[in-house]
């Protein structure tokens, strides 16, 4: 037989082997004794409200139609998005199952697609829903979780990733190919106009934020700058549009950057205004016209840039979550980001707080605490990311190492042609993966 990669381990006991043994002998599998002494033991404890056990959500909806009272004659509105089992349901109670699209913006049956009497219907029932919940309250009836967006994100126009804080106002990706991407948050806009900032003044600040991102306009290296340092048309060009693409001078720009100006006689004050003007500050901290009572909203979970100091502390993350926990039956998954300076004692706080506020998880990352991570408050130049000094140094000698007998150092060994090794097979609907290891 082959072998298998488990997708879980189920923990089975003899009485579970029992019960299942014990319903096989019965020759009754979904609605034997087994099945209404279940039901009885419920009902009793709902306090002798009725109870049915099903085997599916179609026999679910089976019932619900049944209590409902839907026969022949009737309509029921479903989506083709669906299982066939849905319209057979239907077709089983007598009515006519009548297909409706769904809208592109809700993924939900497009009121467009149904008839006016049965709109109405369908509004008013909704309407009463509404009533009895503020009367009796809303219960979750489903095992639900929140998931992280991560990268997905981006195609899905979130500005976060979840129930979090902005990682920043600004923020950057390493890609895997090298290199980075520069990711803007798109409510910066919108935030400032419902704080009542007419457009000329959001231009301003935006501005402050994000610079020109153009060589064109790049304050102290204009073009004529740059060819009075002797930068070739072509070179400038080349430049002029990966800043058009990235928005940013830095050390990945070809041609001009900061290393290439500083070999033309450039001083560090200037290049860091140049990179300035053309990338911006980053952090709304500073920016014209911005009241210090609205620096709050613009608060995220790491300083913003290499200006900023502010951000949110730890604990308002876990704040968050507690916020939205009750809601959920299942665990929200989301990173508390922590700044590099954080303690022992101030992770055992934040912990022992998380579990105080009932969450059910919680992950924490302490920036730069990692080799090389995706995502970072502030572009780090070339010479400055981790790993950098090491790669560049002097190389250690390697420690002197026992060798076997008869073997020298650094000797190859050549492995035989034909080796042993086993396959592991596994399956996940209609795909199939093997897995070769060998000696």
């Amino acid at each position: 037989m082959s072998d298998y990669l488990p997708f879980t381990r189920p923990s089975i006991d003899q009485a579970t082997i029992d019960g299942v043994a014990e319903v096989l002998r019965s020759g009754w599998i979904t609605p034997g004794p087994q099945a209404k002494a279940f039901e009885a033991r419920l009902s009793e404890y709902f306090g002798g409200r009725p109870v049915r056990a099903l085997a599916s959500g179609t026999g679910a909806l089976e019932l619900a139609l049944q209590l409902a009272g839907v026969g022949p004659g009737d309509e029921v509105v479903t989506t083709p998005l669906s299982w066939v089992a849905t319209a057979n349901v239907v077709l089983r109670a007598g009515a006519r199952p009548v297909f409706v699209d769904i809208g592109p913006a809700t993924s939900n049956i497009d009121p467009a697609g149904i008839g006016g009497d049965l709109l109405e219907a369908a509004q008013r029932s909704w309407d009463e829903a509404v009533e009895l919940g503020e009367r009796h309250g809303y219960r979750n009836a489903q095992a639900s979780v929140i998931a992280p967006t991560g990268t997905i994100g981006l195609v899905m126009d979130c500005d976060t990733t979840g129930v979090e804080p902005e990682y920043s106002l600004v923020k950057w990706k390493k890609l895997a190919g090298g290199g980075y991407i520069k990711i803007v948050n798109q409510s910066l806009t919108l935030a400032l106009r419902a704080l009542s900032y007419d457009e000329p003044h959001v231009a301003d600040i935006i501005r402050y934020i994000l610079g020109t991102q153009s060589l064109e306009d790049g304050g102290p290296i204009d073009l004529a700058r740059l060819k009075e340092l002797g930068f070739s048309d072509d070179e400038i060009h080349e430049a002029a549009q990966a800043v058009a693409l990235s928005g940013q001078l830095n050390d990945y720009t070809p041609h001009v950057n900061p290393q290439s100006l500083r070999e033309r006689g450039m001083g560090e004050a200037e290049i860091e205004d140049a990179r300035v003007h053309i990338g911006g500050r980053e952090t709304i901290e500073g920016a014209p016209h911005v009241k210090a009572a609205h620096l709050p909203v613009f608060d995220c979970a790491n300083r913003c840039g290499r200006y900023s100091e502010r951000f949110l502390a730890p604990m308002a993350h876990v704040k968050m979550i507690a916020a939205v926990q009750p809601f959920i039956s299942g665990a929200i998954s989301k990173t508390i980001n922590m700044p590099e300076q954080s303690t022992v004692q101030e992770i055992e706080e934040l912990y022992v707080q998380a579990w105080r506020s009932g969450l059910k998880a919680v992950a924490l990352y302490r920036d730069n605490s990692k080799g090389s991570q995706p995502l970072s408050a502030q572009l780090l130049d070339k010479k400055k990311e981790p790993g950098a000094e090491a790669a560049t140094a002097e190389p250690a000698q390697p420690a002197a190492l026992p060798v076997a007998p008869g073997q020298a150092w650094g000797e190859r060994r050549e492995l035989p042609r034909r080796r042993t090794g086993f396959t592991l097979e596994a399956s996940g609907g209609a795909h199939q993966l093997f897995l070769r290891t060998g000696d």
